[in-house]
C-alpha cells in the first residue's frame, strides 16, 4: 500500500510539474488592431519627431498615428517594402513631443507586432 501511494504521489508530482513548466506559444498571442504601416522620411522639423513610421488602424481610419518606437525588433526597417499590413498591440505615448504634422495624442508605441503581408 505504501508503494502504491508513493507511486501515485510521484506520478501526480511529475504531471503537475510538466504542465506548470509549459508556456503558451507566441502564435497564440492576442493582438489589439489590424492596420497599415507607412514610412515618411521627407517631413522633418527642428526639435520634433517628424518623419518616421506611421500606422493607420482599420478601426480608426481617420487617424494617422506616429509610431514612437523602433520597429527593427519586429522586422520592419527603412528598406522594407511599404505599405506593410500588420496586426499590432499598441498604447498611446502620452509623453511624446509633438511633431508639427501629428495631432496631440496621436503618438503610439507598438508593443507587439505581426506582419500580415
Amino acid at each position: 500500500m505504501k508503494t502504491l501511494l508513493l507511486t501515485c504521489s510521484g506520478a501526480l508530482l511529475a504531471f503537475g510539474l510538466t504542465f506548470s513548466a509549459c508556456k503558451k506559444s507566441s502564435s497564440s498571442q492576442t493582438f489589439q488592431s489590424k492596420g497599415v504601416i507607412t514610412l515618411n522620411l521627407l517631413f522633418t522639423c527642428a526639435g520634433c519627431p517628424g518623419g518616421g513610421y506611421y500606422v493607420r488602424f482599420n478601426s480608426d481610419t481617420a487617424t494617422l498615428y506616429h509610431i514612437d518606437n523602433d520597429l527593427t525588433p519586429f522586422g520592419i526597417t527603412t528598406s522594407s517594402t511599404f505599405l506593410v499590413n500588420v496586426t499590432a498591440t499598441w498604447k498611446l505615448d502620452r509623453n511624446a513631443p509633438q511633431a508639427a504634422n501629428v495631432a496631440a495624442g496621436d503618438n503610439v508605441i507598438i508593443t507587439a507586432l505581426k506582419i500580415d503581408n
